[in-house]
């Protein structure tokens, strides 16, 4: 029991270390993903003014801002000396420094309503291929979120199985030693009612090989009459059987005889036309012979 108990602290507090990780690296995501203003507030800036001013051309000679693929905006230390403007100089911003000239934000009253004419420059391919890197990068930190996620769901549901399946065994352990000592106990028991009636089974065990050996000397007369009642019922069924058959043979020869004279008297019947005469002649000669007999 000291074992199992153990052996479930083990396990609960892996499960706890599982579980505070992944709330832990939920924690983590989240910071990474966050919104910076202050990363951000000058690409914003930037952008919005490349919506409000399309046509503008950014000249070749413009350095374009580099970033790799999957890179992440690193916040440095201490801010950077040529971004700080100087004191005798006058603060400029991002729309001044791309814009050679103020354009108004609103739709000119003179302006054309219809759609601006395509222009494919430098500055719309660097805003494309800025927005497939943003596209990217986003699809690659949720990514691996997503399969951080599943890998500590993993291993949690694990522990849970592990957990589960170990108080299964010590439950099932528990009960086999319960049935080994119940199963010891009652040998025991057992034994000691043999050792105590030792002659009492000796009498039971005499008085029933005698009445095992008269049974069996009963059994064996039983069956002997048995086999003969079984002999003298066949022999007795067999003699009816053929006297039945041969009956059965006899009927069945005289009613086809007995046809086959129906026929020939009927044929005779039709080959005699003068059977009146003929009968008439046979009583006269058989009274001429009773005659001539008894005189």
């Amino acid at each position: 029991a000291q074992g199992r108990d153990s052996m479930d602290g083990a396990l609960q507090r892996q499960l706890d270390l599982v579980e505070k990780r992944l709330a832990d690296l939920n924690m983590g995501q989240d910071e990474e993903r966050r919104v910076r203003p202050e990363e951000t507030a000058a690409l914003e800036q930037k952008l919005r003014d490349m919506h409000h001013a399309p046509h503008v051309v950014i000249p070749a000679t413009t350095d374009l801002p580099l970033m790799d693929l999957n890179a992440t905006p690193r916040r440095p230390a201490t801010a950077p000396v040529d971004d700080l403007p100087s004191r005798d100089k006058a603060p400029t911003t991002t729309r001044g420094r791309i814009t050679p000239t103020p354009v108004a934000s609103v739709h000119p009253s003179g302006a054309p309503l219809g759609p601006t004419r395509l222009q494919l420059s430098s500055l719309s391919l660097w805003r494309c291929k800025l927005g497939r890197l943003f596209c990217a990068w986003r699809l690659y930190v949720q990514l691996h979120h997503n399969l951080h996620l599943l890998h500590f769901q993993r291993v949690r549901r694990h522990a849970r199985l592990m957990l589960t399946l170990w108080r299964q065994y010590c439950e099932r352990q528990f009960h086999v030693r319960l049935f080994a000592a119940s199963r010891d106990h009652n040998g025991l028991v057992r034994c000691f009612h043999k050792w105590a009636n030792a002659s009492r089974f000796h009498a039971i065990t005499k008085f029933a090989a005698g009445r095992r050996a008269r049974d069996r000397l009963v059994t064996v007369h039983c069956r002997i009459k048995l086999e003969r009642r079984v002999w003298h019922a066949w022999a007795t069924a067999t003699a009816t059987h053929l006297v039945v058959r041969k009956q059965h043979k006899r009927s069945a020869l005289t009613l086809a005889f007995h046809s086959f004279r129906v026929a020939v008297r009927k044929q005779s019947a039709r080959r005699h036309v003068l059977r009146r005469t003929d009968h008439l002649a046979t009583r006269q000669a058989l009274h001429w012979v009773q005659q001539c007999m008894t005189r």
